[in-house]
């Protein structure tokens, strides 16, 4: 089809047929409207081609090719974050000026993840809720497949989990009705980031194999990094990164436009205790104040990665910076749209307080994310944060802090336990325990 398509834009763009090149162009370029592509050579130019030969007037057409072009290919690292901003707001004021609903559908659907960012989370919920009731007026059931999954993402951004599991069932519904394999993937993946989140990791394991294979029908590059992000984190917490270790360090030399591999990397080196090879990825992703990681849906899982690195390796050098990166989302649920989920922000900004050894600050962030990943659902993650706020108090040792941390350590031991984490399970209970009559903190 994509060669049909081509012959035709080609054919119209010698006849001069501005519309008929219009058509071609965005038959070409697929119904996805978020696909970037990354590997067609093609898709810009006769995107690009059409806009010039439509000239600058009000169009569906012109509304359409600039909302995928906006909302696909120029979301790749290679372009610059300010034009799809400024193309996908034209297509959208286009649209509502046009007055046309499905037109406006297809405006809707590239501007989301055109400007997918942590500010502008509440933004764009509120405008996915216009998608999904302009989609279901004009019987658009893909655009309202693509209105219910950027709704779940960021109502799980938001920590309102019971929204988020409604919209899910609802996307769900809709998939089975519309039977292909695109949608069908979309909505394997976001139940597989729930299972992860909620630590139904056998469930998990069976999610991704068949949101693999159903992508690989579909949508070959997005689902490749799907499975990727996925097994990499069920692995992560089964304690079992030695297996992904080379599928890592081959996604980060795939995926040069994707840093989120780069910070996996970082990550996983220092869990696995390969300081040295941590600190050098680390310190590649610090120059120029970390801004090599664009501030995209990405962002608050790709941060949350180096805070944990900050962490393993104590490093109070970068923990500031990254602090106050973070620190206006501390409200927050860390998510990619749509492969994992990392629990509270919160937990990360604990990490990073005790690294600097601000001890109050710590504590405050780890008692918010122990109440929200409790609040979410997010039993790995809660568990995780009951061991990390349980070292930061044997740091810490004020008076009440040893018999606290136990506590902490004792529910971490089993949460990781309940969920069949048991290599974190042991992990956990290697932890240093305070000595008996040790020294204290005075305050």
């Amino acid at each position: 089809s994509k060669m049909t398509y081509r012959a035709a834009a080609e054919l119209a763009g010698m006849r001069g047929l501005a519309d008929q090149l219009a058509r071609a162009a965005l038959g070409y370029g697929g119904r996805i409207m978020w696909d970037v592509s990354r590997d067609d050579e093609y898709l810009v130019p006769l995107l690009e081609g059409a806009l010039s030969a439509l000239g600058p007037d009000d169009s569906s057409l012109r509304v359409r090719l600039l909302a995928r072009l906006a909302g696909g290919p120029l979301r790749d690292a290679s372009f610059p974050p300010e034009r799809k901003a400024a193309l996908s707001r034209e297509a959208l004021e286009m649209a509502r000026r046009i007055g046309d609903p499905a037109t406006l559908a297809y405006a809707l659907d590239g501007y989301i993840p055109a400007n997918e960012s942590p500010e502008n989370t509440r933004e764009l919920l509120a405008l996915s809720n216009e998608l999904l009731r302009v989609a279901t007026e004009v019987g658009d059931k893909e655009r309202a497949v693509e209105a219910h999954e950027a709704r779940v993402g960021r109502l799980l951004e938001l920590g309102e989990m019971s929204e988020a599991r409604a919209g899910l069932e609802a996307m769900a519904k809709l998939a089975d009705e519309l039977r292909q394999p695109a949608q069908q993937w979309l909505v394997a993946v976001c139940e597989a980031r729930l299972a992860l989140l909620e630590g139904r990791l056998d469930d998990a394991e069976a999610l991704i194999a068949v949101a693999l294979e159903l992508g690989e029908r579909a949508q070959s590059w997005n689902a490749a990094v799907a499975y990727r992000l996925q097994l990499y984190l069920l692995r992560r917490e089964q304690g079992r990164l030695e297996e992904v270790k080379e599928l890592v360090q081959r996604s980060v030399e795939e995926y040069p436009t994707y840093p989120i591999w780069r910070c996996v990397a970082a990550q996983m080196a220092a869990e696995l205790g390969l300081e040295a090879e941590s600190r050098r990825t680390f310190e590649a992703l610090a120059r120029d104040a970390f801004s090599g990681l664009r501030f995209e849906e990405l962002w608050l899982v790709s941060l949350g990665f180096l805070a944990e690195t900050a962490g393993s390796l104590g490093d109070a050098a970068h923990a500031p910076l990254l602090y106050e990166l973070l620190i206006p989302y501390a409200d927050r649920v860390a998510v990619i749209y749509p492969e994992i989920s990392t629990g509270s922000v919160a937990r990360y900004l604990g990490l990073l307080a005790a690294t600097m050894e601000r001890w109050d600050d710590a504590e405050r962030h780890f008692e918010n994310a122990l109440k929200m990943n409790g609040r979410i659902g997010a039993r790995p993650w809660l568990a995780h944060t009951q061991e990390d706020h349980a070292r930061m108090l044997l740091a810490r040792r004020a008076p009440g802090d040893d018999e606290r941390a136990l506590e902490l350590l004792a529910d971490a031991r089993s949460n990781y336990r309940n969920l069949g984490m048991n290599g974190l399970a042991e992990r956990a209970s290697l932890v240093d325990q305070p000595p008996k009559g040790g020294p204290r903190r005075q305050d």
